[in-house]
């Protein structure tokens, strides 16, 4: 009899099934039989099962993203997703409990953030206003001393400045070791941005960014979440888990308090959209548009190894981590700030990208699980695109 389940099996789980079934039965049946018939039973077992397999349809694309989404063995989702192929949208769903997140809101996109203090940077690289060369203790009076003289631009933004806070003496000798900073390296990059051009970097990058198009796009100036919320009406609000438990964001964490009151995350406080970082990351990395073509593949060059992160060994170049895992090059970051758990991936070759926006910042206690659901479809993505000749059809 047939599991009752059958009809809501995805292809994989209702070919497994078949085969597992047929093979239970084929072994009851074959020891009764002598040699001659047993080898002829087992040439019409392997076509038996060889029709089976052609005869289930094979899942769809979107229904294997569904399925993902739909899959809360982990834990649920909650948030937008955002699957592209040059202009062509091949997935878009917003879905949740909380906070109603829809296709249009905004979210704050954490770590991803890096991207475009990154970018900024670049930018006056190709203007001629500075290297990556250059020791920051150039354009930061702060840091001009025997501590720093070794560190450069590009240090702060492949994390391997040494620097573990704010002014204090790096850990490491500057550009020899790759250790995550959320906040400090980046920090300090706006402070450069700001010595170069004159302006608060928070009004430097956004309308940097706004006369790109990305309009949705801007860097959070306080860390409060409903102060945020009165400036961007589509803010999805924030949630936090804990132990299970859900509650309202307040604030925004990480960061760096200023005087007067101000805050500033170059690092991890940018608000955006999924359609904006389509439209940023096709002209990135499709069109071109942004960057020099040097600056460019400075970016998406690893300059450092990032070990022990979950996707593996991976490189991290200017802002970005960058992976050639199968062949498949890759570029991407992922977030998390409270309130807002994020991914954001790109395919170059085959101009394909991955918008990942959540306005839940999941129990970092199993950060397997925080991240579940995005690692799932990244797989997913992957794998249709390593085994498939239409892989989104």
């Amino acid at each position: 009899m047939l599991n009752q389940n059958f009809v809501f099996m995805t292809y994989a789980q209702k070919k497994h099934f078949f085969v597992e079934f047929c093979k239970r039965l084929i072994k009851k049946k074959i020891k009764r039989m002598s040699m001659s018939l047993r080898n002829k039973a087992i040439k019409s077992a392997v076509a038996f099962l060889l029709l089976i397999t052609i005869s289930l349809r094979a899942e769809s694309f979107s229904e294997n993203v569904e399925n993902i989404l739909s899959d809360a063995s982990n834990r649920p989702f909650n948030g937008t997703l955002l699957i592209f192929r040059g202009q062509d949208v091949l997935f878009e769903n917003s879905t949740g409990a909380y906070g109603a997140p829809a296709s249009s809101s905004q979210f704050v996109i954490g770590s991803i953030s890096k991207h475009f203090t990154s970018f900024a940077l670049l930018r006056l690289v190709d203007d001629g206003k500075l290297s990556l060369e250059d020791p920051i203790e150039q354009f930061i009076p702060a840091m001009n001393g025997a501590d720093y003289s070794a560190i450069l631009v590009r240090h702060l933004l492949d994390h391997t400045s040494g620097l573990k806070a704010l002014y204090g003496s790096p850990a490491n000798m500057p550009g020899s070791h790759f250790e995550y900073s959320p906040t400090v390296g980046y920090f300090l990059a706006s402070r450069i941005i700001e010595s170069v051009t004159g302006e608060k970097y928070a009004e430097y990058l956004n309308s940097l960014l706004s006369s790109r198009g990305l309009k949705d796009t801007l860097l959070a100036d306080a860390r409060d979440i409903s102060t945020l919320q009165r400036a961007n009406s589509r803010l999805a609000t924030g949630f936090c888990e804990y132990n299970g438990n859900f509650s309202v964001a307040s604030q925004l964490d990480e960061g760096i308090d200023l005087e007067g009151g101000e805050w500033s995350h170059p690092g991890g406080g940018v608000i955006s959209t999924a359609k904006d970082l389509m439209q940023w990351l096709t002209a990135l990395h499709d069109t071109q548009d942004l960057l020099s073509q040097a600056n460019y593949q400075g970016m998406i060059t690893p300059s450092a190894a990032r070990e022990g992160h979950r996707y593996g060994s991976i490189g991290y170049g200017l802002g970005v981590q960058v992976s050639n895992e199968d062949d498949l090059f890759e570029v991407s970051h992922s977030g998390y700030i409270n309130g807002y758990t994020s991914t954001l991936l790109y395919y170059p070759k085959e101009k394909v990208g991955v918008v990942i926006l959540e306005n839940v910042s999941w129990d970092l206690s199993d950060l397997k699980r925080v991240f579940a659901p995005h690692d799932d479809i990244r797989a997913a993505v992957r794998y249709r695109m390593k085994t498939k000749r239409k892989p989104f059809d």
